[in-house]
C-alpha cells in the first residue's frame, strides 16, 4: 500500500487537476493505439520486402539465373514470419511502442533471429548456392538499418503525440476515493506514459458517506465524458457493493466510452486476472496453463532440436567424465534421485555421482555445503562447473524436463531444516511447466545452497516470474546468460 502522505498528496493534486479540467474544451484528436500499432505492421512488412526488392533490383536484376519469383517466395515467407514473430515478442505491444532503447532492441534482436534462422535452414536443406550473399546479408543488414530508422521516427512521433495529448487515455476514476487515490498514484508510476487520471470523483453517496463540498461528482464527469476529455472510466466501488455497481453502470452505459471495474485492494491477488465467457456466462480467469496448444508444441521442439544438438556436442566429453567418475570412487556412474516434475509427478532425473556410494543421499535430507566429506575429489569440480548435471540431457530428450525450467528439487529439500513447500506457499506453482536443466534463478545467482529461507523464497519467486512471462526468447535469452553463469565462478558446492 502506498505512503498515506503521498496518497493524500495524490488525491488533493488529483482533485484540483479534476475542478481544472471541469470546463468544457476542445479535446485534441485521439490517435487510437491500436491503429498505430497497425500500421508499424504494416511498415515492418514494408521494410521487409522492400529492401529485398531494392537490393536485388540494384544488384541482380540483369543475372538471368537470378529469378526474381525465387526470392521473392524467401521474402514473402521470410515477411510473414517476421511479423508474427514481433507478435508473439510483444513489440507492437503499448509498452513497447514508447519503451525506445529496449523496445527497439528487442525488435532487431527479433529480426537477427529470424535472419539466422533461414540461414541454418539454407544450410541444412542445401539451397543457399541458389542465393546470392550479397542480397543475403545486404537483406539483412538493410532490414536492420530500416526498422532502426523507423523506429525513430515513430518514438519521436510518440512523444510529440504524448506531450500534444493526442495519444493519451484519458481515465476518470469514480467511487472510493481512498482506492481511487491508490490506483491514481500507481498509474502516475506506471512505466506506460499513454494513460494519464483527470480526476477522482464521487458517484452521489448519501450524505453520511458523500466526500467534503466542491468535490465532483457524476453530473461533473458526465459533463467531461460528452466534452470529449474522457475515454475510460474506472469504477472504484468495492465488488460486495453490487447495487453501487449497477447503478453506476446504467447511467455511464449511455456513453462511448470503456468503463472498468478496479478491485478495492490493488494486492489483490487476482488483479492481473482476466475474463472470459462459458456459455455465455462471464467468468474471472484466476490462472491459466503457462504453456498450452502452439506453445507447448515450441517448447518440445525447442528442447529436441537444442537438446539433441547440445547432446551430440557433449557426447564426447560425456565419455571422458563417466571413465573418470569409474577411475576416481567405485560405485555406479550416474546418480539417479526420485524428483518432483511437471504436475507435480515424480520423474527420475540423472546425473554424474559426485557422492560415495556408501554416503549418498537420495532424498537431500542433508545440504551439501563447501568441502563436504561425502563429495568425492571429482565430485567437487564436477559440481563446481555444473558438468555434473550433463546426464540430464537425456532427460530432456525423452521428456521428462526440459533445457529451461524451474530446478527440480529432492523430496527432502529443505531450508533451514524446513521442506521447501513449508517455507514458500506458492512452491508448488513451480510445477505447472516442467523442470529444467537451467532457469532463470539460476542465471540470477539462486542456485546452491539453501541454507536460509529467504534463498528459497527468492529462487522461487524467480521461477514464478518465469512460469508466467514464458516465451521461446525468454527461453533463448536465459541459455544465453547460462553460458555466462557456467563460465564465472559460481556458489554451487
Amino acid at each position: 500500500m502506498a505512503d498515506p502522505h503521498l496518497l493524500a498528496t495524490s488525491g488533493a493534486r488529483l482533485n484540483a487537476l479534476s475542478h481544472a479540467v471541469a470546463r468544457p474544451a476542445r479535446a485534441a484528436l485521439k490517435i487510437p493505439i491500436a491503429l498505430f500499432a497497425n500500421a508499424l505492421r504494416g511498415l515492418d512488412v514494408a521494410i521487409v520486402y522492400g529492401t529485398s526488392l531494392a537490393i536485388y533490383a540494384d544488384y541482380l536484376a540483369g543475372d538471368q539465373g537470378a529469378l526474381w519469383a525465387e526470392y521473392q517466395l524467401a521474402t514473402v515467407i521470410a515477411a510473414v514470419a517476421a511479423l508474427n514473430l514481433f507478435g508473439l515478442a510483444g513489440i507492437y505491444d503499448e509498452r513497447q511502442l514508447t519503451a525506445g532503447r529496449t523496445g527497439l532492441l528487442r525488435l532487431l534482436g527479433c529480426w537477427g533471429a529470424l535472419w539466422l534462422g533461414m540461414l541454418t535452414t539454407a544450410a541444412l536443406f542445401k539451397t543457399a548456392q541458389d542465393y546470392s550473399r550479397v542480397w543475403f546479408v545486404g537483406w539483412g543488414l538493410g532490414v536492420c538499418v530500416g526498422l532502426a530508422l523507423s523506429r525513430l521516427a515513430a518514438w519521436l512521433l510518440v512523444q510529440h503525440w504524448i506531450a500534444t495529448g493526442r495519444l493519451t487515455i484519458n481515465i476518470a476514476l469514480i467511487g472510493e476515493r481512498r482506492v481511487g487515490a491508490d490506483l491514481a498514484h500507481a498509474i502516475a508510476q506506471g512505466e506506460s506514459r499513454l494513460y494519464r487520471v483527470v480526476g477522482i470523483f464521487h458517484d452521489d453517496l448519501p450524505a453520511e458517506r458523500a466526500p467534503g463540498a466542491g468535490t465532483p461528482g457524476l453530473a461533473e464527469l458526465e459533463a467531461q465524458i460528452r466534452s470529449g476529455q474522457v475515454q475510460e472510466v474506472v469504477i472504484t466501488v468495492p465488488w460486495t457493493e453490487q447495487a453501487r455497481i449497477l447503478r453506476l453502470l446504467g447511467q455511464l452505459r449511455a456513453y462511448p466510452v470503456d468503463i472498468r471495474l478496479a478491485p478495492s485492494r490493488l494486492d489483490f491477488p487476482f488483479a492481473r486476472a482476466r475474463y472470459s465467457t462459458l456459455s455465455g456466462i462471464t467468468l474471472l480467469d484466476v490462472f491459466s496453463a503457462p504453456i498450452s496448444g502452439w506453445q507447448r508444441v515450441a517448447k518440445r521442439a525447442e528442447d529436441l532440436v537444442l537438446g539433441g544438438a547440445l547432446l551430440a556436442l557433449f557426447l564426447p566429453l560425456m565419455l571422458v567424465i563417466a571413465a573418470a567418475v569409474r577411475w576416481d570412487s567405485p560405485g555406479p556412474i550416474l546418480f539417479r534421485q526420485k524428483r518432483y516434475g511437471y504436475n507435480n509427478t515424480l520423474i527420475e532425473v540423472f546425473k554424474f555421482r559426485s557422492m560415495r556410494v556408501e554416503q549418498t543421499d537420495h532424498n537431500a535430507e542433508r545440504l551439501v555445503r563447501p568441502n563436504d566429506p561425502r563429495v568425492t575429489r571429482l565430485g567437487a569440480w564436477l559440481r563446481r562447473t555444473s558438468l555434473d548435471e550433463l546426464p540430464q540431457l537425456f532427460n530432456v530428450v525423452r521428456g521428462d524436463m526440459s533445457l529451461v525450467g524451474p530446478r527440480p528439487h529432492a523430496l527432502r529439500a529443505k531450508a533451514a531444516d524446513r521442506l521447501y513447500e513449508e517455507v514458500v506457499e506458492e512452491y508448488a506453482s513451480r510445477h505447472r511447466v516442467k523442470p529444467g536443466i537451467t532457469g532463470w534463478a539460476q542465471v540470477n545467482g539462486w542456485r546452491g545452497v539453501t541454507d536460509t529461507e529467504d534463498k528459497i523464497r527468492r529462487r522461487v519467486e524467480h521461477d514464478l516470474h518465469y512460469v508466467e512471462h514464458w516465451s521461446v526468447l525468454f527461453d533463448l535469452r536465459i541459455l544465453a546468460m547460462t553460458v555466462v553463469a557456467v563460465i564465472r565462478p559460481s556458489n554451487a558446492h
